[in-house]
């Protein structure tokens, strides 16, 4: 009976993807954890849900021995995974130092910088002891050829403050780099645990498919399976209802693989088609290495 009602809501689950023309894979996510209820009264908040709220996403500083190279990144279809219109950006070339040739007013805010203290420089401006170069590197000329490249990178605002950054670049129409940057509030590997005071949350990986790695046990209560069902399953595909905010979902998701956390309100889906309504929040992990995110936690 329980296989039976699982085919059940799968069916339903793919049923709904095509509905709104998106592809199930699409809607997997890296890490994440639920801040739900049956009833749909919220639970108490992680930290960094409350952040996500507010807006409010600090950087925590910087992280010394990244290792990996810029990621490049299919943004084919993905709602919110285009930088965010008026988001802070430079424009510089693709040979190192990286002249800088543009500087727009939000980049400016949030560097501390003026427009005439940075054109004209190199982003050595803005490098430091925790700046992995090799990562700024990959990520600037991996753009060369069309491609747009992401990785999380460690910068340092004119009043010598270090931030940790999500950048992305893309080509431009002139041939230069665009680098679109935001405060990113990834975390480390290993803070990444599971809580077990009943907050629901898995891990899930950001490569294809984005299959779950782990769960608590809250999730599996929660969304009634058991944990052999849970592990190496797409996560839309034990989550994901007819009622869910598909758009939403996919923003949110798409954030946190491009390394800031976001949160949103909708209806999930249980095995017994019981739904689901709660808060959920991603936030983005960091490979072991450093220097991009390889999995999100969502609660």
């Amino acid at each position: 009976l329980h296989h039976f009602w699982r085919s059940q809501i799968m069916i339903r689950n793919q049923e709904a993807f095509e509905r709104v023309g998106l592809e199930e894979r699409g809607m997997e996510v890296c890490v994440s954890s639920w801040d739900i209820s049956a009833s749909g009264e919220d639970c108490v908040p992680l930290e960094f849900m409350s952040e996500c709220e507010k807006g409010a996403n600090v950087a925590k500083g910087g992280h010394k021995g990244e290792s990996i190279q810029g990621q490049e990144e299919d943004i084919s279809g993905l709602v919110g995974e285009e930088p965010v219109a008026g988001g802070a950006a430079l424009v510089v070339s693709f040979k190192a130092p990286f002249d800088v040739l543009e500087a727009n007013a939000a980049w400016c805010d949030l560097f501390g910088f003026k427009e005439g203290g940075i054109v004209g420089r190199t982003m050595r401006m803005v490098q430091g002891p925790g700046t992995n170069q090799e990562v700024l590197r990959s990520v600037v000329e991996g753009a060369r050829d069309g491609a747009r490249t992401r990785g999380v990178v460690t910068f340092y605002m004119a009043s010598g403050d270090d931030a940790q950054c999500a950048i992305s670049a893309q080509r431009t129409a002139a041939g230069a780099c665009s680098l679109a940057m935001s405060l990113s509030d990834a975390v480390k590997h290993k803070a990444a645990m599971l809580d077990e005071s009943g907050l629901s949350q898995a891990l899930v990986s950001v490569a294809g498919g984005h299959p779950v790695e782990e769960v608590n046990q809250s999730f599996l209560d929660t969304f009634g399976i058991h944990n052999t069902q849970a592990i190496g399953s797409a996560l839309g595909s034990l989550t994901v209802g007819p009622n869910t905010d598909l758009v939403s979902w996919r923003r949110m998701m798409a954030s946190a693989a491009r390394g800031v956390s976001q949160s949103v309100r909708t209806v999930l889906s249980a095995a017994s088609g019981e739904e689901v309504r709660g808060k959920v929040a991603a936030l983005p992990v960091l490979s072991e290495g450093g220097g991009g995110v390889s999995r999100v936690l969502v609660s």
